[in-house]
């Protein structure tokens, strides 16, 4: 078990999730300051990663609003945003949001509030912390029969909330696919949302590059597909695995993380 200080003269630059390792939704962990500036002070540029429908514009305003300073890292790259070539390429008439929050998703194009009308599904976020099981059933239930594909901007499939984890839009997603509706996914673990990141950390060929996460069906495992070093960090989605539970979790190579760090 390390700590990040450990970590940080190892590697030339970090890819660090958001939600679970820097903060929990509602206020920042702690560390995660410390961590960031440790790859300031030492000229380590740092990328934010998120599984986030949102653009990084949004999650940069909420970033800002829990203390974090924007020049502690070089960019967000959400799955929100990669999601928007994908959206543009669609060109639905019509498309029926799932998302959390009442904000209007950016770049999402025409939006409906009938399942009827739709003929595009985005899952970019859940509220099932306050919206039940059932009723977003029956609203899938509506688009799935009339054969409406679904895209996926923020493939979690647990969320942090105030009340514990509840199922995230990855989980949704899922429930679509149960009812016979076909979903495309944007983020974490797939890879473009990793090349992104590397465009936007700026190192050349052969840099040294480790991506914290709290997730191993999806930090871990896309950071070892893209071929990165990863580091599991047991607070956030991590915090209740016990070392037999995280061996379990990780018994092939590409969703063992290289590190494990209790916390930042």
């Amino acid at each position: 078990m390390k700590r990040f200080a450990d970590l940080v003269a190892s590697y030339d630059g970090f890819i660090f999730d958001q939600y679970g390792v820097l903060h929990d939704g509602q206020t920042l962990y702690p560390g995660a300051i410390d961590a960031l500036e440790s790859c300031a002070v030492l000229g380590k540029p740092v990328v934010l990663v998120t599984n986030s429908g949102r653009t990084a514009a949004e999650n940069a305003e909420r970033l800002a609003r829990l203390g974090l300073d924007p020049s502690l890292f070089s960019a967000i790259v959400t799955s929100g945003d990669l999601a928007q070539e994908t959206l543009t390429a669609l060109d639905a008439r019509a498309t029926y949001i799932l998302a959390r929050g009442s904000d209007p998703v950016r770049g999402a194009g025409p939006q409906t509030s009938n399942p009827e009308e739709a003929d595009l599904l985005l899952i970019a976020g859940s509220e099932t912390d306050t919206v039940s099981e059932a009723h977003y059933r029956g609203i899938l239930g509506q688009l799935s029969a009339r054969d409406v594909p679904a895209l996926c901007s923020n493939p979690d499939m647990q969320m942090l909330t105030p009340s514990g984890l509840k199922p995230g839009a990855g989980q949704i997603a899922a429930w679509y696919q149960d009812l016979g509706g076909t979903v495309a996914y944007v983020g974490k673990p797939w890879p473009e949302i990793y090349e992104a990141a590397l465009r936007a950390l700026g190192l050349g060929p052969g840099a040294r590059i480790c991506a914290l996460g709290d997730s191993i069906h999806h930090d871990i495992l896309g950071a070892n597909r893209a071929g990165l070093s990863s580091a599991l960090v047991l607070t956030g989605l991590g915090a209740d695995l016990t070392p037999q539970a995280v061996s379990d979790m990780s018994s092939d190579d590409l969703h063992r993380p290289a590190h494990i760090l209790r916390s930042l």
